[in-house]
């Protein structure tokens, strides 16, 4: 059996309303929770709720089960079964606080049969890649994939026949995605179809299974193309936006400069691999990306999404 232990902390200022930490469970089949001896107290009352969700809505998880599991300090709870959601949620909640403690701390042990899991910790309060919604304060915007830093995009010619694939991470909160665009700044008659790609595995940063293939647009004309979708994303994920075009328009770009070296440096030469492509002729995305793709080291297409949730 395989397990991966993740460290909690609960803070009692808030107990009782939002939940304060959530843990993706990812591929594990059961798990165990205990928590420890709260900071500057020995326990007397305190309790917390352990619920499991499977989606996100807005920035919390939605609960699926009616009646939470509850651990009164100190204890260790074993979670399985109908008490279990796999790939989905742990969503840790301070009901009563422990006297004269600020936090309650404690452990989730993750287990799985026969190979290895991972998990991933969100907690209230930390900046883990937090991304704006569209239209709220007032703000549209779209979120580019790959674009690391405040580096103003550019334009450039893009090649006929080529599946470009650019790498971008679901912000912490997850998110649904209703709109996909690239800005085309010369025509060029033809089409370009844009889509969103699986990524194939936490260790193989490459694009796996076709998520959703937003249709054809023209390049015939210049100006922002737009492509509808309907698209929920699992928070902290990595995903791949995808185009294919059947003629060689221009459009803006991200200068290397301005792009996150996902795929590193190969043979520590003087440019970082910041995306993928390879020969494909223009037709609908396949339902597969390559598995023998060629790292891109110069400008990508700018390719974006617009978050709803």
């Amino acid at each position: 059996m395989a397990m991966t232990v993740v460290d909690f902390a609960i803070d009692l200022t808030a107990a009782g309303t939002a939940p304060l930490v959530f843990i993706e469970t990812g591929d594990s089949d059961s798990c165990s929770i205990q928590t420890h001896n709260p900071e500057g107290s020995s326990f007397n009352s305190g309790v917390i709720t352990v619920k499991k969700a499977n989606m996100r809505a807005g920035a919390l998880p939605v609960d699926i089960n009616a009646v939470p599991v509850t651990i009164t300090q100190p204890g260790i709870k074993e979670l399985s079964g109908a008490d279990w959601e796999k790939g989905g949620y742990l969503v840790l909640q301070a009901t009563t606080a422990a006297t004269s403690a600020t936090r309650i701390l404690g452990s989730v042990c993750l287990k799985k049969l026969g190979r290895e899991t991972t998990s991933t910790v969100y907690a209230t309060g930390g900046l883990f890649a937090y991304q704006h919604v569209s239209g709220l304060s007032g703000i549209s915007a779209y979120q580019v994939a790959g674009l690391a830093n405040a580096t103003a995009l550019t334009a450039a010619a893009v090649s006929a026949n080529t599946l470009y694939a650019v790498p971008f991470i679901a912000p912490a909160q997850g998110g649904a995605i209703d709109q996909l665009a690239l800005n085309v700044t010369t025509l060029s008659a033809g089409n370009v179809r844009l889509g969103i790609y699986d990524n194939v595995s936490p260790a193989n940063l490459c694009p796996g299974a076709l998520i959703v293939d937003g249709g054809a647009v023209s390049t015939g004309t210049t100006g922002v193309k737009t492509f509808s979708v309907d698209v929920n994303l699992t928070a902290g994920k990595l995903y791949w936006l995808a185009c294919v075009f059947s003629a060689t328009p221009s459009v803006r770009v991200i200068a290397v400069g301005g792009l996150w070296p996902v795929l590193g440096v190969t043979s520590l030469g003087t440019a970082p691999n910041v995306g993928l492509s390879y020969s494909f002729t223009y037709a609908a995305l396949p339902s597969t990306y390559s598995t023998t793709p060629t790292a891109l080291t110069a400008a990508v297409p700018a390719l974006a999404y617009r978050l709803i949730a």
